[in-house]
């Protein structure tokens, strides 16, 4: 799929310690982050849920679960932060979910310091990474985004609007995952 499509991105939900998992079935969750360049995950460590099936089976050490699910994390943000930096340069369209902050068609959060159209589309140029996000538009180094809590200090960018569509058939459809959640979730 990458070959045909190089500018897709997948993410993945993984339990950590689900009972019976040994050394190495959670190497190899380790591993298909990795290998699948997973950027986008959703990490949770299992818990018991009484009368289920997955209670009666024997259980992984807390401890374990706990430290498993943190190394899920890390190796989940090493690859966010090697997407992220592989975008800096490109153009992307980013549909706008707040005045400051749109996704690109990968998910990845862009940050702008002038409000733009919610809802609308953007074709942006991306120069710049913040710790939790790409940078657009007219940023200063080390300026706080205003109404994104969760972005971090981004460098900078610039943004052009796309041109006007002439049809129905110029305007983009299915394009963007649509969401008001973190697309990476630490817990």
């Amino acid at each position: 799929a990458k070959r045909l499509r190089p500018e897709m991105t997948f993410g993945a939900d993984i339990i950590a310690g689900f009972p019976t998992e040994t050394d190495a079935m959670f190497d190899n969750a380790l591993a298909l982050v990795k290998d699948c360049d997973l950027p986008w995950l959703h990490v949770f460590p299992y818990s018991k849920r009484p009368g289920t099936p997955a209670a009666r089976m024997p259980q992984v050490n807390g401890i374990i679960i706990r430290d498993r699910a943190a190394q899920l994390r890390a190796a989940g943000e090493e690859q966010v932060t090697k997407h992220l930096q592989a975008q800096v340069g490109r153009s992307h369209n980013v549909l706008m979910e707040s005045p400051v902050m749109g996704r690109t068609e990968q998910f990845a959060e862009v940050h702008f310091e002038t409000p733009q159209t919610e809802g609308a589309i953007l074709q942006t140029q991306i120069e710049g990474v913040a710790s939790g996000g790409l940078c657009a538009g007219d940023w200063r180094i080390g300026r706080q985004p205003t109404r994104t809590p969760h972005a971090r200090p981004p460098i900078a960018f610039t943004t052009k609007q796309p041109s006007k569509a002439k049809g129905p058939q110029d305007q983009p459809t299915g394009l963007f995952k649509f969401s008001s959640q973190k697309p990476y979730q630490l817990f």
